[in-house]
């Protein structure tokens, strides 16, 4: 048993009920589990917030820009987006927030954030009064193991390829993730989801140990920098992937309307 099992049986023994309901080999939060994880967040956010009151009020960041990044568009942009900054804005501090892109699209509704980058989802899963703009086309890669069969093959993987393949998904059911899916449907492939992950980083992992293959985003001349321990393919489906920003001209930011303006007509 590993030491996450470990600590996640310590907390469902003290709550009293369980996380995750496991079926054969798949895992998924169950309907307490997902509940709790929205309450401690919320939480989270708000001693996020105090802390933040308590920096300003002690003359702490009085000058600072909130940018925020689903965890699996970080790797594509924030070193761009952050140059970018640096340039408009040279005199204002940095503060980087990274997370589910739920999280992302409500700290930003919330007003905790001048402006989040995710990938591209469906408008009605996302808070209200919110605008999208899209920043930048995102290809995909297959991520194998080096000992998966089709990891020595030359030339572009066919789709078809995967049918029931063990899949682990990142943000099964939103973003990417419902982006995947759009791509592997219209190819009438259907892979065996066997994990779901709100991390690129968790799923490449699963792939390094054998658990899998999953897909990551990429940016020519970037992504195999990034990942080691796993072979990377391109597929014959030519896809680009819309990633967005994410703001709210009304947020009530306490920063300068001049510099969120500026900072919105960037991005």
């Amino acid at each position: 048993e590993t030491a996450v099992s470990q600590q996640i049986n310590l907390l469902e023994n003290e709550i009293g009920f369980p996380l995750f309901d496991r079926i054969g080999n798949r895992i998924k939060p169950s309907y307490k589990g997902s509940l709790l994880l929205v309450h401690a967040d919320e939480a989270l956010s708000g001693i996020e917030y105090l802390s933040n009151v308590a920096q300003q009020l002690n003359g702490e960041f009085h000058n600072f820009v909130n940018l925020g990044f689903s965890s699996n568009v970080t790797d594509i942009l924030l070193q761009d987006v952050v140059n970018k900054v640096n340039h408009i804005l040279p005199e204002m501090g940095l503060k980087i927030v990274t997370g589910t892109t739920r999280r992302i699209h409500r700290l930003v509704f919330q007003g905790r954030l001048d402006i989040g980058f995710t990938f591209d989802i469906d408008k009605d899963l996302v808070p209200p009064n919110l605008e999208f703009k899209n920043v930048i086309n995102s290809g995909l890669k297959l991520v194998l193991n080096p000992t998966h069969r089709l990891a020595d093959q030359k030339g572009p993987i066919e789709l078809f390829e995967l049918e029931k393949e063990p899949l682990i998904v990142n943000e099964a059911d939103i973003g990417l993730g419902k982006l995947i899916e759009k791509i592997l449907k219209n190819a009438d492939v259907s892979p065996k989801i066997v994990a779901t992950s709100d991390n690129i980083h968790s799923s490449i992992m699963l792939v390094r140990n054998g658990n899998g293959i999953t897909f990551v985003p990429t940016v020519p001349g970037q992504t195999e920098k990034l990942f080691s321990g796993v072979v990377l393919k391109q597929t014959t489906s030519n896809v680009n992937l819309p990633i967005i920003s994410v703001k709210r001209e009304d947020s009530g930011r306490k920063m300068d309307k001049s510099n969120l303006t500026l900072l919105h007509q960037i991005f």
